[in-house]
């Protein structure tokens, strides 16, 4: 059975969401350098057996950083669309929280 785990956010981008002292100094090697993903991932024991599900932040390519188009993929759903929630909550007033 086939079901949607992916979501994208227009107006927000990886470096909206990274320190940014970070991002500062990695301009400052004046290198062609940009995120593209950040994964995350989440431990749950089920059934007395250990499992892991990424949770993957993504641009899909470098015009996607430019008008800053945000993928948000999970297998788990519900992690999926928890992240989804707190990203558009960034997104509200273009800043951060």
């Amino acid at each position: 059975m086939a079901k949607a785990e992916k979501f994208v956010i227009e107006n927000l981008s990886i470096e909206d969401i990274i320190k940014d002292e970070f991002i500062t100094k990695i301009k400052g090697l004046k290198k062609d350098i940009f995120p593209v993903s950040i994964v995350f991932v989440n431990e749950e024991k089920i059934d007395n057996c250990l499992n892991a599900y990424p949770i993957i932040l993504s641009h899909v390519n470098k015009e996607e950083v430019k008008k800053k188009i945000l993928h948000i993929e999970s297998p788990n759903s519900e992690l999926a669309d928890s992240m989804t929630k707190i990203m558009e909550g960034e997104n509200k007033n273009g800043k951060r929280k």
